[in-house]
């Protein structure tokens, strides 16, 4: 979501037509999110030849990056209901189509979340709209890392929060400088390998929250 279709921001910008390829798996949230946030949606299914072909030197977050990040931002706030009352915190699940990044004890972990006020949803059970009405504006948005924090990246507010619980055998800091780029913190939890997945330790949730709360 962020690194092709911010380059689809560059084709936009220089009148050329974009395409893509297709992504390695069904995102099915994919034609409603090119759709709401202005995106192409021309995949490459087959081999295909080009008689000028443009590659983009897009590296690191420069100013036009971080406009066009933006620019994917408001997209996003624009689709969100602005009749429904806004959370605060959110706890984004990962879902059991994502590759199985198995939180053991998530349910301890989302009951705790749950009486600090914090909204718990599923996106697999939801539209993209949907989640963009629970998200956009939030202040903490916290979960599994994963593909889903798309949406917390997109509806955070400037200034709030992107929590990330990550498993030890696949620690992914990607989005920090994303993050940054756009005025919102990054924070993560590392959690111990066991036999079904991963752990977070509840109290260290609780001292990080404690230290943003």
């Amino acid at each position: 979501m962020y690194g092709d279709n911010l380059l689809d921001g560059i084709a936009k910008e220089r009148d050329q037509y974009a395409i893509k390829v297709m992504p390695h798996k069904n995102y099915f949230h994919l034609p409603e999110a090119n759709q709401i946030l202005n995106l192409s949606d021309h995949y490459l299914t087959q081999p295909t030849t080009f008689d000028h072909l443009y590659i983009v030197d897009d590296g690191g977050y420069n100013k036009n990056k971080v406009e066009r990040i933006k620019n994917l931002r408001k997209l996003y706030e624009k689709s969100a209901s602005s009749i429904k009352e806004k959370n605060r915190y959110v706890y984004l699940e990962r879902g059991k189509s994502a590759n199985p990044r198995i939180l053991s004890n998530e349910k301890e972990i989302t009951d705790y979340l749950a009486s600090c006020g914090f909204k718990i949803i599923n996106p697999e059970h939801m539209t993209f709209s949907e989640i963009a009405d629970e998200i956009v504006g939030c202040e903490i948005v916290m979960g599994v890392e994963g593909s889903q924090f798309t949406h917390g990246l997109l509806g955070v507010k400037e200034g709030g929060y992107v929590i990330q619980l990550e498993p030890p055998y696949h620690f992914q800091p990607t989005d920090r400088p994303r993050c940054e780029s756009v005025g919102v913190r990054w924070g993560f939890l590392v959690g111990f390998e066991n036999n079904k997945g991963f752990e977070i330790p509840l109290d260290d949730v609780k001292k990080l929250l404690g230290k943003i709360l």
